[in-house]
């Protein structure tokens, strides 16, 4: 008989705890919070756009009549690049930019029993929303060399700020370099004008002239 007591206390102290215990659990049922920390970093980013990436001048575009080296051959390569729809962003707060052009040539693009086989000319390039940390305008010129232009070389201390927010980005505008005129030369490079030696007043010999035009851009900040 003490057995079967013993148990059935038990059995009823058992019934009796538990209510107490659900009631406990009901007094730590208010919300629980813990913030947590999320950090993500993201470089600086610059793409250039182009429906083509390749201009031929109208015939008969870099000499005069009298076989020598057109002035404005410069504002006819940006008229004909300003026709390519070319577009660029920027995500960094202080860019580098050059803008860089080889002469165009025929041949090795030295002179050939007297007659120039070279050219140079110096355009510069615009973007609307850009600008260089001094305000200068138009962005970059070539006549500076493949090693300056802003955030880069001598213009290291006057980067472009972040453009092109939406779409493709902002439309490039090509213009010639202001006080800037083609002439003929006797050596074919990709520099500073001054890299071009002495201008030619040779004739301009006939063929195929064939050159490059570089946008590069480099993000930072």
């Amino acid at each position: 008989m003490m057995k079967m007591l013993l148990a059935t206390a038990a059995v009823a102290a058992i019934g009796i705890a538990a209510p107490a215990f659900a009631q406990d659990a009901a007094t730590t049922s208010a919300p629980s919070s813990k913030s947590f920390s999320v950090t993500a970093d993201n470089p600086a980013k610059c793409q250039i756009n182009a429906d083509q990436t390749s201009v031929t001048l109208a015939d008969d575009s870099i000499s005069n009549d009298q076989g020598r080296a057109r002035a404005n051959i410069g504002q006819k390569v940006a008229q004909a690049l300003d026709g390519l729809n070319a577009h660029a962003w920027c995500t960094g707060a202080s860019n580098g930019l050059v803008l860089t052009r080889s002469s165009l040539i025929t041949g090795d693009g030295t002179s050939v029993d007297g007659f120039a086989q070279a050219v140079i000319y110096d355009i510069a390039v615009d973007l609307s929303d850009a600008s260089r940390q001094s305000g200068t305008k138009p962005v970059e010129g070539t006549a500076d060399g493949g090693t300056n232009g802003p955030g880069v070389g001598s213009g290291s201390s006057d980067p472009v700020s972040h453009f092109g927010p939406t779409g493709q980005g902002s439309k490039l505008k090509f213009s010639n370099e202001a006080g800037s005129t083609s002439e003929a030369t006797t050596v074919n490079a990709d520099g500073q004008r001054r890299d071009f030696y002495t201008p030619s007043n040779a004739r301009l010999t006939s063929g195929s002239y064939t050159g490059t035009v570089t946008l590069t851009l480099t993000p930072n900040g």
